[in-house]
């Protein structure tokens, strides 16, 4: 409503009220262009962009709450040289027992091993058998604890049968699952990636397409996802969990991860630390109580490091994360119920309007390079917006309004460029009949056009009337009439425009004209004599005419009334007749003084006003203080002879 009633304004003219419902028009459109374009995803890419650096801007945003991270680094391998690692499971098993005996609340272990210790110690015909049968006896054992959450993996697609195949651990292992609940402890550690390749988002349970014969007993939750719901004490196989304040299900589509800062965020504790003797009495390891632990790589040569929005930045593309701290949080995420989350539809458009509907009035008001800074302002303004936002969890869409605004921007120029034409049209054909060309140039530069309704200024106003003329139009037929007042209008416009005069009016065989408006300049009042004084001389040249084109009429002579002070000037009439000109007691006394040349004999005269506007050098003659018709105060005139110089 505010916006229409701005419209209604009625101070604004009927051409501003039709540029601003142009305009309005220009926002909507552009209004629509964001919020198309954001839902079809069309500039998801640069939103994404945006969006990176925010988190990298960031820096850490918060610490874990509910996750720690253990990790099979360089120092542990180092104190186990003989050991390759697929032979690891004894001591994974000790750091399970240490995990969970000092009160961790689950495990995650992001480790996957292909191949199987006791079948490969078989077939090499070990002498003894023993360690064939037991040696991962105690890993065996740790997992049917159920505080362990296993390792599944999507390794690709069957070219095929078009199915998803998946690695699950070994059926040793799976057989010592709690009640075999395979889909209750084997999680799935796939990592989801952007179009980009970028890891930004997670799903409880991934979008695969497994072999039919697997989909009974195939995991169908992340590992993150199982990981948090045991946390949380639910039950895998409800319909939906309610993690963090939040309901979350298998079918929620996927989310984003919030991370808690940049890679390296978290800091690891080593598995030597848990296998190392009275472990228990390690403050750090006491530390992991009540935590959601996520076990996994982090040595040299790993494979597991992923592009995350830390990574794709202009410095930062060396800067990777591996995968057991994405997993640590998303579980942070699932966990404590924080979500960066999009705007909603509602929010969104509030958030357009909010930045489309200003910046279209600063186009609208604005022109030239003030208008520039405005649309450049406008695009600034966004990303400034966004990023206050994502402090406080929320995502905004910038592309597409940065889109919209730069669309607004071009519309407001073009109208602005088809309003400037027209208004300039208007104004030449409005004015030149009573402005130098000059003159109105001079108004269009410095957008100086007469409104509607008027303005005051002190100007200088002249009066030139011609002598008799009711007795010259008897001595001529009506032809000759015109052809006279032609040939002397002609003449007499000259040096009223050569000193920036206003020709305002032609009343009969009067001229009216103002000096000081619609352009200002502080000498008006003497640009208004030596007009008159040129406006005489080109009175003498119609009077040779006059005598040699008509001889039988009466000689020609004019007269010249001059006054300064205020007038109320501006274009008066209606919207479909506009006329510029100048009223007020000003104008009347000019009027009046031109009526006394008769009787003083003189050509020209001059108020006080006017005279002492004018400064020095003015030549006078005849004075005279004489009471004009309208006006209680009497007035003196001044005959002009001249001016110095």
């Amino acid at each position: 409503m505010a916006i229409y009633g701005l419209l209604a304004v009625p101070s604004l003219s009927l051409r501003q009220r039709r540029g601003l419902r142009y305009l309005l028009l220009v926002a909507l459109a552009a209004l629509l262009l964001a919020e198309v374009s954001h839902r079809v995803g069309a500039l998801q890419r640069i939103d994404d962009t945006y969006t990176d650096l925010w988190y990298r801007l960031a820096g850490q945003r918060d610490a874990p709450r509910h996750t720690a991270l253990v990790l099979i680094d360089n120092a542990s391998l180092a104190r186990f040289p003989d050991d390759p690692l697929v032979f690891w499971s004894p001591q994974i098993a000790a750091a399970l027992t240490t995990l969970r005996e000092v009160g961790a609340r689950t495990i995650a272990l992001d480790i996957l091993f292909g191949i199987s210790p006791e079948r490969w110690l078989r077939k090499m015909s070990i002498a003894d058998p023993e360690p064939a049968r037991d040696f991962d006896r105690g890993f065996r054992q740790e997992v049917s604890k159920g505080t362990t959450i296993l390792a599944g993996m999507s390794v690709g697609r069957d070219t095929r049968s078009g199915h998803d195949v998946l690695e699950l651990p070994l059926p040793e292992v799976l057989l010592a699952i709690p009640d075999l609940d395979v889909q209750g402890y084997v999680g799935l550690a796939n990592l989801a990636r952007d179009d980009d390749g970028v890891v930004r988002h997670f799903r409880a349970q991934p979008d695969l397409d497994p072999a039919p014969d697997q989909r009974g007993v195939r995991p169908y939750l992340s590992l993150a996802a199982l990981a948090a719901i045991h946390a949380s004490g639910k039950s895998s196989h409800a319909a939906s969990w309610q993690l963090g304040q939040r309901t979350v299900s298998a079918a929620d589509p996927a989310a984003r991860i919030r991370f808690i800062g940049p890679p390296g965020t978290y800091r690891p504790l080593s598995i030597a630390r848990l296998l190392a003797p009275g472990a228990f009495a390690d403050p750090e390891v006491q530390a992991l109580k009540g935590k959601v632990v996520v076990l996994g790589g982090g040595f040299s040569g790993m494979q597991d490091f992923h592009f995350t929005p830390y990574s794709v930045g202009l410095f930062d593309a060396g800067n990777l994360m591996m995968g057991p701290e994405l997993q640590a949080n998303i579980i942070e995420t699932l966990m404590s119920g924080q979500r960066d989350v999009a705007l909603q539809d509602s929010t969104r458009l509030l958030w357009f309007i909010a930045f489309l509907l200003p910046a279209c009035l600063l186009f609208w008001r604005y022109w030239g390079w003030p208008m520039f800074a405005a649309g450049a302002g406008s695009l600034l303004l966004p990303p400034v917006g966004a990023w206050l936002l994502f402090a406080d969890g929320t995502i905004a869409p910038v592309a597409s309004l940065q889109l919209a605004l730069f669309v607004a921007w071009l519309g407001a120029l073009a109208l602005r460029l088809r309003l400037e034409r027209r208004e300039r049209e208007f104004a030449r054909s409005a004015f030149a009949r009573y402005l130098s060309p000059q003159i109105v140039e001079t108004m269009l530069q410095r957008d100086e056009l007469p409104m509607l309704g008027g303005t005051r200024a002190v100007a200088t106003v002249l009066f030139a009337d011609i002598r008799d003329f009711t007795t010259l139009s008897e001595q001529l037929t009506p032809e000759e009439v015109v052809e006279l007042l032609n040939y002397y209008f002609d003449r007499a416009v000259v040096p009223l425009m050569a000193e920036g005069g206003t020709i305002d009016k032609f009343i009969g065989d009067a001229i009216m004209a103002e000096f000081g408006i619609p352009v200002s300049h502080p000498d008006h009042a003497r640009r208004a004599l030596r007009a008159a004084m040129g406006l005489g001389k080109a009175a003498d040249d119609v009077a040779a005419w006059a005598a040699k084109r008509f001889p039988h009429m009466a000689p020609f002579r004019i007269g010249i009334g001059i006054h300064s002070g205020p007038v109320v000037a501006g274009n008066i009439g209606s919207q479909h007749k506009l006329d510029y000109t100048v009223i007020g007691d000003t104008v009347n006394t000019a009027s009046r003084l031109e009526s006394h040349t008769k009787a003083m004999g003189v050509r020209c005269v001059m108020s006080r006003a006017t005279l002492d506007q004018a400064g020095a050098g003015v030549l006078t003659g005849a004075r005279e203080v004489v009471q004009v018709k309208g006006r209680e105060a009497s007035i003196e005139i001044i005959e002009l002879l001249g001016i110095e110089g």
